[in-house]
């Protein structure tokens, strides 16, 4: 999934770092990776950790053809009207009023930025124990279990028999 931060409303790709093997059969030349060795150039096959803008966000942002989505706030035509309709001279003369401070939120969302997101390989779940008792939607009358008294009998999820459809 794609991540992004806003700086005053215009959103760009956030930080991550992850470590992957070199499946691209060529060699991988770039900034952004670290080889085993420390250097910059990754053999096929060899471990490497990228770090640099998130590459899911990036792709949707080449895709539309755009350096970043969104507008911002200041030059925004509803937050402008708005401001007027409040009756400020000025959107500056309302962030003002409020107590918004542009500098320390540029800086509070930069450093947000530089935030790494780790990716890799999800662990996987265990696998699911059914409680005995009722029925279930296999069609399969096995599967059915009086159950709600004693002891509780678990279930693996391959014990389950489905009904082969025709």
């Amino acid at each position: 999934m794609a991540k992004f931060v806003s700086i005053g409303g215009e959103w760009s790709p956030r930080q991550e770092s992850f470590s992957m093997t070199n499946t691209f059969g060529r060699t991988l030349s770039s900034n952004l990776i670290v080889g085993p060795d420390g250097s910059h150039e990754v053999k096929e096959g060899d471990l490497f950790i990228y770090t640099g803008p998130d590459r899911e966000a990036v792709k949707m942002l080449k895709a539309e053809n755009l350096d970043f989505f969104g507008r911002n706030f200041k030059t925004d035509p509803e937050f402008l009207q708005a401001t007027r309709n409040m009756g400020f001279n000025s959107p500056a003369d309302y962030l003002k009023q409020i107590g918004f401070d542009e500098e320390e939120e540029i800086k509070k969302q930069k450093k947000n930025a530089k935030k790494i997101v780790k990716g890799g390989i999800k662990k996987t779940a265990d696998e699911v124990n059914y409680l005995a008792g009722g029925k279930d939607s296999t069609g399969n009358k096995e599967n059915n279990f009086v159950g709600g008294f004693g002891a509780e009998k678990l279930r693996n999820a391959k014990e389950v028999k489905n009904v082969k459809s025709i």
